[in-house]
């Protein structure tokens, strides 16, 4: 007969707050916005991605804000004036240098406590690296075309992209050749020269976009 789990306790003196995030991964927090003090606006084709940027960059940001509507990337800073506010169609989370992980646990500041502040300039800058990168169904990001070629799935783009060091991110497309009865099923692998950045991301139907795995760790 098994023995019943363990009951673990929670640790008092950390706030914690109902968000996505995977085993590997610093939080995003759906649907609040935290308005103003934008520094820096890119595009990008998700949450994750914008989070991805917001780590990367050369500057010192401390919180993104992503809306899934117009596939904008804000970078913010002056987290003392901030101001959760709940809103659709809007992400927001912290770069992966304010992610802590203590005992497997990860201590996760909830945006709308009074002292949030507070604990968030005491917590230990801790650098994650992990693979935030899904793959993006119904995304192309157009430009910057490294080459491309001819592979059966999505899957096989995403490697060929990981295998090529000068590959960034990359568009796997499906077009249908009526006149030829058959489809062209293309691999773009893409580059920009800094950070990876898409110049342009747009909806279309049967396009799948993803990004290099190259840095991640399981």
């Amino acid at each position: 007969m098994r023995n019943p789990p363990k009951k673990t306790k929670r640790k008092t003196g950390v706030y914690f707050f109902s968000s996505a995030h995977t085993p590997l991964s610093c939080p995003l927090f759906p649907k609040t916005n935290l308005p103003g003090h934008d520094i820096e606006s890119l595009l990008a084709a998700s949450p994750e991605h914008c989070q991805t940027l917001c780590s990367a960059h050369p500057q010192f940001f401390v919180f993104l804000g992503f809306s899934g509507t117009i596939f904008k990337c804000y970078l913010k800073n002056n987290m003392a004036e901030m101001v959760a506010k709940a809103e659709e169609g809007v992400t927001s989370g912290l770069p992966t240098h304010f992610c802590q992980l203590v005992n497997s646990t990860y201590h996760i500041p909830n945006l709308f406590h009074p002292n949030y502040w507070n604990h968030l300039t005491n917590m230990t800058s801790s650098l994650l690296t992990e693979c935030a990168m899904k793959t993006l169904e119904g995304i192309n990001l157009p430009g910057s075309d490294l080459r491309f070629l001819l592979v059966n799935n999505a899957k096989a783009c995403q490697k060929t992209c990981t295998e090529d060091p000068n590959c960034q991110f990359y568009t796997y497309t499906i077009m249908l050749l009526l006149m030829l009865f058959h489809s062209s099923r293309r691999c773009y692998l893409k580059r920009v020269i800094t950070m990876p950045a898409p110049p342009k991301v747009t909806k279309l139907a049967n396009a799948v976009s993803g990004f290099s795995l190259r840095n991640c760790h399981y």
